[in-house]
């Protein structure tokens, strides 16, 4: 399995593609292996990880509250190895 860690993308930097191309880089790796490829996403992205990457939510992970940071929800994704271009 293939372990995506958090990608974050400083806020004047969103927007241009960067994020995309990094999982891409990776899925592409995974595919070509033929191995699953896992990601922890916040709720926000998590449509984006579907419909442009092929994630599918398997759970979720609630983070407490903090002090500095508030509270959230992670999701957990995988998405399948998929056939790679020859």
């Amino acid at each position: 399995m293939q372990v995506l860690e958090l990608i974050g993308v400083h806020e004047d930097y969103q927007r241009r593609g960067i994020a995309g191309a990094l999982i891409r880089w990776a899925t592409d790796q995974a595919d070509r292996d033929g191995l699953e490829t896992y990601l922890d996403g916040t709720e926000l992205g998590q449509p984006y990880y579907s419909k442009r990457h092929g994630f599918r939510t398997v759970a979720d992970i609630d983070v407490p509250d903090h002090a500095s940071y508030g509270s959230f929800r992670y999701k957990s994704m995988i998405r399948a190895p998929q056939p790679t271009k020859q």
